[in-house]
């Protein structure tokens, strides 16, 4: 069986009416637990502190993704000494530049298992080859999710994010450094969430995924 130095969980925004994760992410923290537990991984690597959208909105998150998570996956009994985290990023573009900063660099990890949904893995391919880069190898194992949970903006995100990082090296992480979160790529994503705000009548769908 392969082995990795650790199992990804990236940060996810949680639904602002429960403050509850998708049901896929709870899956693959079990499924970290699991590879952890028989040798398969070393580490748990949790991100996020909140989702950006809250950032464009009147929702204030009441916690932090990564330890949100971490909460979790501890009270299932997975030791906390095998859990490693960032929890500052609010995106996922940020999410692979912290983790590589802060995480795989400072603990010396090359070689990841990210466990996540299909429906995320092209784009989180590319972000990985752009933000991470080449030294550093992922392999993906999905889980299940429910149809509400898919990301309806995500072939819209990828297109987006592939024009933004046409002509940035893959793992030029010193790139990213100072785009949080006020490069042009940001203030447009901003300026799309407001309108979206402003024209979904529904409260209740407003800050949706």
């Amino acid at each position: 069986m392969k082995q990795y130095d650790a199992a990804i969980v990236l940060g996810t925004q949680p639904d602002f009416r429960t403050w509850k994760f998708p049901s896929y992410v709870y899956v693959a923290l079990d499924q970290a637990k699991s590879l952890i537990e028989n040798g398969t991984a070393q580490y748990l690597a949790l991100c996020g502190d909140h989702a950006l959208k809250y950032d464009h909105t009147d929702v204030k998150q009441p916690f932090r993704e990564a330890d949100k998570m971490e909460e979790y996956i501890v009270a299932q009994g997975l030791p906390a000494a095998k859990i490693l985290k960032e929890n500052v990023s609010r995106d996922t573009v940020a999410n692979f530049y912290y983790l590589k900063k802060r995480v795989f660099e400072p603990h010396n990890l090359h070689k990841f298992l990210l466990i996540t949904t299909d429906f995320r893995v092209v784009r989180l391919k590319f972000l990985w080859q752009k933000v991470v880069g080449p030294d550093f190898t992922v392999d993906f194992a999905t889980v299940p999710y429910a149809q509400e949970n898919v990301y309806k903006l995500e072939a819209q995100t990828l297109r987006r994010q592939q024009e933004w990082l046409k002509n940035v090296r893959d793992g030029d992480d010193a790139w990213f450094a100072d785009k949080f979160y006020n490069d042009p790529y940001y203030l447009a994503v901003k300026a799309e969430d407001e309108a979206r705000l402003r024209t979904e009548a529904d409260p209740k769908k407003r800050y949706l995924i």
